[in-house]
């Protein structure tokens, strides 16, 4: 009786910890996922791989200011003096050193798209295979234009090797490779077969089927050497950066949750 009454109790405070416990555990997560400000109307949710838990971050296509005003009517005066292209409003009371979770950062999203990198080289390389298709001019004129499309894009429903959803311009990318590949069609066959075939075709005395063949194989290479070095390729590159520019977002809202 006496091991009974004292393992019993013992049993009640085990629950009673685990009880608190998982209320002190929903209530830092309850805590962690609320932020401090709502995502401003019409914007879209952004990719925020590379971040911690603590912050959300949504895109929009208006202008700053337009953003930088409604999140003063929310919070009131901003308390940083802010840039052009740069605003904080402060929501966190923390006697802390204030960081970028305890509030509301809006800011330009300037910088180059990794899909639009890899685009821009593409079209970099032209310069020296095109022979005049392509120029260094015109090559400028495109940096200028695409050089500083948005970092962020929204996220797609596709998911890449890692389970994580691919950005859209990504996604675009993707979609004009498969084009490309379509454009150029299959790859001649490789010398070596080719030089053994004709040799085989020799050794049997049929030299006007060999010379069908070796030029059949000149023109397939010939084929495939002026499509990947067309103003067709050229303006399928060109057409890919369009679309990557009419889905990025330039403006970047980074909302602090409350820890």
């Amino acid at each position: 009786m006496k091991i009974g009454a004292y393992t019993q109790p013992g049993k009640r405070v085990v629950v009673v910890a685990v009880v608190l416990f998982g209320f002190v555990v929903g209530f830092a997560t309850t805590q962690q996922s609320s932020p401090w400000a709502p995502a401003y109307p019409g914007s879209v949710a952004g990719d925020a791989r590379g971040s911690h838990g603590y912050r959300s971050f949504y895109l929009t296509r208006d202008p700053q200011s337009a953003v930088v005003e409604f999140y003063r009517r929310h919070r009131g005066a901003s308390p940083t003096t802010g840039t052009a292209d740069n605003s904080f409003f402060q929501y966190s009371s923390s006697t802390f050193e204030v960081s970028a979770d305890d509030g509301v950062h809006i800011y330009e999203n300037t910088g180059r798209s990794d899909g639009a990198k890899i685009v821009l080289r593409k079209l970099e390389d032209f310069l020296y295979d095109t022979h005049g298709v392509f120029d260094r001019a015109e090559y400028n004129r495109i940096v200028t234009r695409f050089g500083d499309m948005a970092l962020r894009y929204p996220l797609s429903d596709q998911r890449d090797g890692a389970g994580l959803p691919v950005p859209v311009d990504h996604v675009i990318l993707q979609r004009y490779e498969q084009r490309y590949d379509a454009f150029m069609g299959d790859e001649p066959e490789d010398d070596e077969s080719v030089e053994a075939r004709f040799n085989a075709l020799i050794a049997q005395g049929r030299f006007q089927d060999a010379a069908a063949l070796m030029q059949s194989h000149s023109g397939d290479v010939v084929g495939v050497y002026q499509r990947e070095n067309s103003r067709e390729v050229v303006d399928l590159w060109i057409s890919c950066l369009e679309e990557m520019e009419r889905h990025a977002y330039p403006v970047v809202i980074q909302i602090g949750h409350r820890r």
